[in-house]
């Protein structure tokens, strides 16, 4: 059932995840903790996704906790559930949190790893970059967004994967805070030229791409341009 939720929450059928995991955690017996903190930790990203950020903090502990009740613990799960944790932290706005968490991911991932490429350091250096680009530090921020874009391209995942989308509207709004609004605009139109190749029409990361470009759009005074992005995020 968990794995049912997971593909689910990659449609973007967040409800109906939700009303699969919510049952299920409640069947589970006391010693079941590896589908307990499974449960945990995808109810925490799905909560994150609906915008409750502190619930989704909740979950992701939850799940981290416990994880270290178990013996062996499942280090590279463990890495995970802190990336996770920590992206919530930076939505919520706890930044110092997040970035302590993120850290935590990395030096996990560090000592069960031999190559600094492996895929799983990229969410976590995007992470990162997401917390810098809170702090305003768009500089930091784009290193580390650049650092998961080419550990992605090492590893050979299609410039095409949904797993490029969160770089090109981060990059796009970086260049957006920095005026640079021709470049903001060619990699907002990459991100929904991607969206549209590989997320169902209805998906809500649509919405935001095609907000962004609004965005983008009416700070070039292109207010036609951005009013027509702006209905189709609707």
């Amino acid at each position: 059932l968990v794995n049912l939720a997971n593909i689910l929450e990659d449609m973007g059928e967040y409800e109906k995840a939700e009303n699969i995991l919510h049952p299920r955690l409640t069947q589970l017996m006391v010693d079941q903790i590896i589908d307990q903190y499974a449960c945990y930790d995808l109810l925490g990203t799905l909560a994150g996704r609906n915008g409750n950020f502190e619930k989704a903090i909740e979950y992701h502990l939850n799940s981290v906790e416990l994880q270290q009740q178990v013996t062996p613990t499942d280090y590279k799960q463990l890495a995970l559930s802190y990336n996770n944790l920590g992206k919530s932290y930076g939505m919520n706005g706890q930044i110092d949190l997040a970035l302590s968490s993120l850290f935590k991911s990395n030096n996990i991932k560090s000592q069960l790893l031999d190559d600094d490429n492996h895929l799983l350091f990229a969410a976590t250096y995007e992470n990162i970059g997401n917390c810098y680009f809170a702090q305003n530090k768009l500089d930091e921020a784009q290193q580390y967004f650049q650092c998961a874009f080419d550990i992605r391209q090492r590893n050979n995942i299609p410039e095409n994967s949904p797993e490029y989308i969160e770089y090109y509207v981060s990059v796009a709004n970086i260049f957006g805070l920095k005026k640079q609004y021709l470049e903001a605009t060619d990699y907002h139109k990459k991100t929904i030229e991607i969206a549209h190749q590989v997320l169902p029409l209805d998906h809500p990361w649509l919405a935001v791409c095609y907000n962004n470009l609004g965005k983008d759009y009416a700070d070039q005074k292109r207010y036609k341009l951005a009013r027509q992005n702006y209905q189709r995020a609707l």
